[in-house]
């Protein structure tokens, strides 16, 4: 899901929500500290659900942080500085999460200029952290409401200290920039399976119109081109002729496929496009689904191979060795799609934009001059629950969850994500979301690194060259890669 946040005001809802996923309960504070006092040894005060920000007495900077947060450990002298120069009306409390109560104490030592110190053994670092690692900073007036927005930049927060002290404790302003935004336009179509949406901002409503149709043309040419559902694309023909002839392409369909086995490669086979030949052997659409008999699994294995798929870059052919087997695009065909589509967008003069191919998406520009595209990480067991807000600007983003097509049998859940070197569902993920520079490589390498398995999968994400993921294990835990725990701008 993508996060317009049209106006800076509208970011109140995101510390709206996080505070609310951490219920109302007030603390049972230690030894109070006085008003303005600052102390190397604030006690810590233990929480369950969080303090209520509503709660403080004076205007307040509140710091949620973490002990692994590498981040935090840089920014915390910072904050603590700029708190000691409010000191004389503003307080600082630190929440911290996500640690033992030992390093908790070792994390409030870093503070020594706070107030207050909390420690929350049950809060989460989705719920009080942004997924880029820093630490979140919110300012609020006596008795609240919270100050908009959440902050991950020092001199923005300092910006709200500054509204805080004229005495600007109200909703958050609307510059005149902001106010001036054009409408934003957005239109929704069905295709290639499911509903591609394509949202402008900042750009005349005539001008964005024509752009997003022949965007939507666009999508719809690669459909009629690559579809395997289809009697008449290049792509049915390559499997009618399995074992018997090379079928001529041309250089978009090859790139497409050589682009297929380079990822088939690096995900040590776990991303495969010939795997086409075994779906039959789980129909999620009807009920009850029943586990195919081994016998039957192996059998069809012996058909997804895509070390079978030759590919004569001379000739411009494509060539499946065995008959029987088959090769569908899906997994990289919608991001692919997407790609196209945002090429269109830009040729057209379209800066601002979301393409959204039922949740393989490419963004780019911002929504209006203040604010920037997110995406919001959803738990794979509580579609309302937010886990992370990921921000996105000129990159693609896919997901793949165990979450959407399911069944459960004798106790084991069994997903729509197949393994192409068993021919099973995958197991070791609820959930990878994927950061990449296209929408082809974000589709095609959500799937590979959720067959993968979280530690391999992020090894691998690791390796790749502008490639970041939030990966959610089958235990609930997360895995996130390097990059989205560095400071995003």
């Amino acid at each position: 899901m993508v996060s317009r946040n049209w106006m800076r005001a509208a970011l109140v809802l995101g510390v709206a929500g996080l505070l609310g996923a951490c219920g109302s309960a007030s603390t049972t504070p230690a030894s109070p500290v006085g008003a303005g006092a600052a102390s190397s040894t604030v006690a810590l005060e233990r929480t369950t659900d969080a303090t209520r920000l509503d709660s403080v007495t004076r205007p307040t900077l509140v710091v949620f942080g973490a002990s692994w947060c590498e981040s935090c450990k840089r920014e915390a002298p910072i904050v603590a500085a700029l708190a000691s120069r409010e000191a004389a009306w503003m307080d600082l409390w630190v929440v911290v999460v996500d640690t033992t109560e030992a390093k908790a104490q070792e994390f409030a030592a870093r503070y020594p200029k706070a107030n207050r110190v909390s420690w929350d053994p049950e809060l989460t670092f989705s719920d009080a952290l942004g997924v880029d690692g820093t630490p979140s900073l919110i300012a609020v007036k006596p008795g609240g409401p919270a100050k908009p927005p959440i902050r991950h930049q020092i001199e923005d927060v300092q910006a709200d200290i500054e509204m805080m002290r004229s005495g600007a404790a109200g909703p958050a302003r609307t510059s005149p920039a902001a106010s001036s935004e054009k409408a934003p336009v957005e239109q929704t179509v069905a295709l290639m399976g499911t509903e591609i949406s394509i949202l402008v901002t900042r750009a005349d409503r005539e001008p964005a119109i024509a752009a997003i149709g022949e965007a939507f043309e666009e999508m719809r040419r690669i459909e009629l081109k690559v579809s395997s559902w289809l009697d008449d694309t290049v792509i049915t023909a390559i499997n009618r002729s399995a074992g018997v002839d090379a079928i001529k392409v041309d250089d978009e369909v090859m790139g497409l496929l050589v682009r297929a086995k380079e990822v088939h490669g690096l995900t040590e086979r776990r991303f495969d496009v010939t795997f086409r030949a075994a779906e039959g052997l789980w129909d999620f659409r009807k009920q009850p689904v029943k586990v195919p008999a081994k016998a039957e699994i192996d059998r069809v294995m012996k058909l997804v191979d895509s070390d079978a798929l030759v590919l004569d870059r001379a000739g411009m052919t494509a060539f499946l060795k065995h008959p029987g087997m088959s090769i569908g695009l899906g997994a990289i065909a919608k991001g692919y799609a997407v790609d196209r589509a945002a090429r269109v967008l830009r040729d057209r003069g379209i800066r601002h934009f979301v393409v959204n191919a039922g949740g393989d998406l490419y963004s780019a520009g911002r929504p209006t001059r203040a604010t920037r595209w997110e995406v919001m990480v959803k738990h794979p067991r509580n579609d309302q629950r937010a886990l992370a807000k990921i921000p996105v600007q000129n990159r693609a983003v896919a997901t793949s969850g165990d979450y959407e097509r399911f069944f459960e049998h004798d106790g084991v859940r069994y997903s729509h994500i197949l393994d192409p070197t068993t021919g099973y569902p995958a197991s070791d993920c609820q959930s990878v979301t994927l950061l990449a520079e296209t929408a082809a490589d974000a589709d095609a390498f959500a799937t590979g690194v959720f067959v993968l398995g979280p530690t391999r999968g992020l090894a691998l994400v690791e390796r790749l060259e502008g490639v970041e993921a939030f990966i959610i294990d089958a235990a609930g835990g997360y895995h996130i890669s390097s990059g989205l725990r560095q400071p995003q701008g």
